[in-house]
């Protein structure tokens, strides 16, 4: 999957949050403030099965998106620059897990 080409806005990295993370903690991460977190993320609390795909530009945020990992989840570590859009690109990996369900793991080629 070829993350750099999906966005039609602008960015040159993204972050990753944790599974079900709470509006406050997104905000705190991306340096928003009390005022202005209502209209950047606009729920609550992430449902536990999602995280937010958080996109920069030039040290701005240019779009927050919610992500469900049943599309896949992400396998790697972001480093506190955040992940570079020149590596975007992710192999798709399915484990069955012991449920006998599937899980969609997505890591850097």
């Amino acid at each position: 999957m070829d993350l750099r080409k999906l966005p039609t806005f602008g960015w040159e990295y993204f972050y990753i949050s944790k599974p079900g993370v709470s509006r406050d903690e997104v905000c705190q991460l991306i340096g928003a403030g009390r005022s202005v977190c209502g209209r950047i993320v606009r729920i609550a609390k992430a449902p536990d099965d999602h995280v937010y795909l958080m996109f920069g530009l030039h040290g701005q945020l240019t779009h927050i998106e919610l992500h469900a990992l049943a599309n896949g989840q992400f396998d790697m570590q972001i480093p506190p620059e955040g992940f570079p859009k020149s590596n975007a690109v992710f192999r798709v990996r399915r484990s069955t897990t012991g449920a006998g369900q599937d899980a969609i793991f997505l890591e850097p080629k």
